[in-house]
């Protein structure tokens, strides 16, 4: 199904600019916003203010609940980015383009996680389609497995890259 979207319809996809829609593409947003809603269900995301440079913080919850329809929640990450990015170009007046993405893993559960193919299906989705908007990734808690695996993979990354992920960790008091 996705392959067959008009994928520019997320920007109007929850909004009221329906009117400039035909038949086909009002049926489409509005099957798009029903899938971003089912995943968003299982997942909370957020767009919670800036940082010093204007550009939108955007914060990924842990999945609470298992199962993923790979649409629902590939388009969720579309949408997310797509309102990320467009959020910090209107409010840093076109001076910013790069946004902040918050993963907390506090509470993260391994079984509630999509399955490894639709999580990669996604990022390389991303990478094509929202090339170097991402400044800074900022992994909250993360699990060991997943420092372990950065940490192995790490050399082999770019500086830029490396510069751009900051772990907060020794949050979570007993």
């Amino acid at each position: 199904m996705l392959q067959k979207q008009k994928l520019d319809l997320l920007r109007v996809c929850f909004g009221s600019h329906s009117e400039s829609l035909d038949d086909e593409e009002q049926r489409r947003a509005k099957e798009m916003a029903a899938l971003i809603r089912a995943d968003m269900a299982r997942q909370y995301n957020v767009m919670r203010g800036h940082d010093k440079n204007g550009r939108t913080i955007m914060i990924k919850f842990p999945r609470v609940k298992t199962g993923a329809a790979e649409d629902s929640y590939i388009l969720t990450q579309l949408y997310m980015a797509e309102r990320s990015t467009a959020t910090t170009e209107f409010c840093s007046l076109g001076t910013q383009e790069r946004s902040v993405a918050v993963y907390d893993y506090n509470g993260f559960a391994s079984g509630n996680a999509p399955p490894y193919q639709m999580q990669l299906n996604a990022a390389v989705l991303l990478q094509k389609m929202f090339p170097e908007r991402l400044g800074v990734v900022v992994m909250v808690e993360p699990p060991f497995w997943l420092r372990g695996l950065l940490k192995m993979i790490s050399p082999f990354l770019s500086t830029t890259i490396t510069e751009r992920i900051k772990w907060a960790t020794g949050l979570v008091s007993s």
